[in-house]
C-alpha cells in the first residue's frame, strides 16, 4: 500500500509543510475572538461550526471502524458543535479546500479564517492539513 511507503509519507509530509507556509498566514485567534465577543462577527457567521451524523461517521470511519461498528451511542457521546482553539488568517484558495473538509471558516469582506478544531501540535500534522496535501499530491 503506498500510503505505508516512508519515500510518500515524506513527500506528502513536505507537501503539508509547504501547503502550512504558502497557505497559513497568522494566528488572529485574540483578534477574532475579540470580534465574537465585540459581536463584530457573530457566531452565525462561521460556516461548518456545528457538525451532523454524517460527518461523525465519516471521522469513525477514517479511523478504521467498519460502518457495521458504529452504534447509535457512538454517535450519542460526540458533541455536536466543534470546539474551536485557534483562529488562522488562510488564503482564498486553503478555505476552500477547508470547507471541501467541512472546517469552520469565518468570511467576510475584511479576510478568511479557519478555525482550528485541535491545538497543542504542528499544523501541518492536523489530518485535516495531511488530507488536503494527500489530495492535491
Amino acid at each position: 500500500m503506498s500510503y505505508l511507503n516512508p519515500e510518500t509519507t515524506i513527500n506528502r509530509q513536505k507537501q503539508a509543510e509547504n501547503l502550512v507556509s504558502n497557505h497559513i498566514y497568522s494566528n488572529q485567534t485574540m483578534l477574532v475572538e475579540d470580534a465574537l465577543k465585540a459581536n463584530f462577527f457573530t457566531h452565525d457567521d462561521i460556516k461548518n461550526l456545528s457538525y451532523y451524523d454524517e460527518d461523525i461517521i465519516e471521522n469513525l470511519l477514517s479511523e478504521g471502524y467498519q460502518r457495521s461498528e458504529i452504534t447509535p451511542e457512538m454517535l450519542e457521546d460526540v458533541p455536536t458543535e466543534n470546539t474551536i482553539y485557534e483562529w488562522w488568517l488562510v488564503s482564498d484558495w486553503l478555505a476552500n479546500a477547508l470547507e471541501r473538509q467541512n472546517q469552520p471558516l469565518l468570511q467576510n469582506d475584511f479576510n478568511t479564517w479557519w478555525g482550528r478544531t485541535c491545538s497543542g501540535q504542528a499544523i501541518y500534522m492536523d489530518s485535516v492539513i495531511q488530507n488536503i496535501a494527500l489530495l492535491t499530491s
